[in-house]
């Protein structure tokens, strides 16, 4: 699990695994799985560097 931070600030935890898609629409937009959506604060260069790290990279 890596954390992330929603738009409002609120901290939540995210299955990397489970990622379908990033974007940057200049918000961080994350499509899971599911087609569930979450709006991050989280600038998209960091949460690929979580992501990377999480899977033993970086």
């Amino acid at each position: 699990m890596i954390e992330v931070e929603r738009v409002n600030g609120q901290k939540i935890w995210i299955n990397p695994n489970l990622i379908k898609f990033l974007e940057a629409t200049p918000d961080t937009v994350v499509t899971m799985r599911d087609n569930e959506k979450l709006l991050l604060r989280t600038p998209l260069t960091e949460l690929i560097q979580k992501i990377q790290k999480h899977h033993g990279g970086g």
